[in-house]
């Protein structure tokens, strides 16, 4: 299946902290089954000087974009407005689990050998 990553921004209006709190446990139990039918690698928040949360970062592997697509419009956080902007794109992974992907070397190789 291929990987996508989702970077979701959270809103900033006064009341989205708020917001994100009150989906958060169904955010965290939509994730838990998510991690547990293995289609999220990857999951965090990228956090602001001030200490609040500033975007949402998850790698996942859908079987298509569509699924994806329907999976992230049932999301918590975006059913109740605590996110607002949603990038989304395949991934190619040039390093897992602490290695280089054989995927990577081999464009690496490719390009090498067209220089």
């Amino acid at each position: 299946m291929p990987l996508f990553a989702i970077v979701a921004y959270d809103k900033t209006d006064d009341e989205a902290p708020a917001r994100r709190r009150a989906a958060r446990t169904a955010h965290f139990k939509r994730m838990t089954n998510a991690v547990k039918r293995k289609l999220i690698h990857f999951a965090g928040s990228m956090i602001a000087d001030d200490g609040t949360m500033k975007c949402s970062i998850v790698i996942c592997d859908f079987p298509e974009r569509a699924q994806l697509d329907q999976w992230i419009s049932e999301e918590p956080y975006v059913m109740n407005g605590a996110w607002d902007r949603i990038e989304v794109a395949p991934l190619f992974s040039a390093v897992e689990n602490g290695e280089i992907t054989q995927s990577w070397l081999k464009l690496m190789e490719a390009h090498i050998s067209n220089s």
